[in-house]
């Protein structure tokens, strides 16, 4: 993937190489977060930073979209909740979306906690059924262990006895082994006669 080299490209605002790449298939995510930035902005972030009006229509045609989880998380950081709250609304949100950016992939709720704000905290868990990243990640873990248990069972090959008639499963038992490798094979006497003779 060239992700990278194309959000560079834009970080220095060299459009014609950020469009080259683009139009190579298969080789650019559109949506991908410049990791070399503190706030992880895609392309489109650049180009409105730059006010490059015909880079923002190319992007958007290709299927670039705002990045709301940015600007959400920046507010939040910020403790600029009226704002949080606004966007929420705006782009419909879910509540527990995760900033890829933070180390612990904090959620709105972890920001409430550590800024410790009771009266968002109250409205996110009780009206919105929020949920911080540490419960997110046991949760998850906890999902996954029970997938993995059902796979393992669903794929665990059932003896034969369940598949039989409860007639036939009481007689399972008296069913001698079949001898595929026999000492002794009958002998057959072909009596070939000459035309004529008896």
């Amino acid at each position: 993937m060239l992700s990278g080299p194309c959000l560079n490209a834009a970080a220095r605002s060299d459009w014609n190489t950020v469009f080259f790449l683009l139009n190579i298939k298969n080789v650019v995510d559109i949506h991908a977060r410049h990791l070399e930035h503190p706030e992880g902005l895609r392309l489109l972030d650049y180009a409105q930073e730059q006010n490059k009006p015909a880079a923002i229509l190319r992007l958007q045609q290709l299927g670039a979209v705002p990045s709301y989880d940015i600007k959400l998380f920046k507010a939040a950081a910020d403790g600029a909740w009226d704002d949080v709250y606004e966007l929420l609304h705006l782009y419909n949100i879910n509540v527990n979306l995760r900033n890829t950016m933070h180390p612990e992939g904090w959620t709105l709720l972890d920001y409430a906690i550590a800024q410790d704000k009771m009266d968002v905290i109250h409205d996110l868990v009780i009206n919105r059924e929020g949920k911080d990243a540490q419960t997110l990640n046991t949760f998850f873990i906890t999902f996954t262990q029970e997938i993995q248990q059902q796979a393992s069972s669903i794929h665990q090959p059932l003896p034969i006895s369940a598949h039989l008639n409860p007639y036939y499963k009481s007689t399972l038992n008296t069913i001698k082994p079949v001898d595929t490798h026999p000492t002794s094979r009958p002998i057959f006497n072909f009596n070939f006669r000459k035309p004529g003779h008896r």
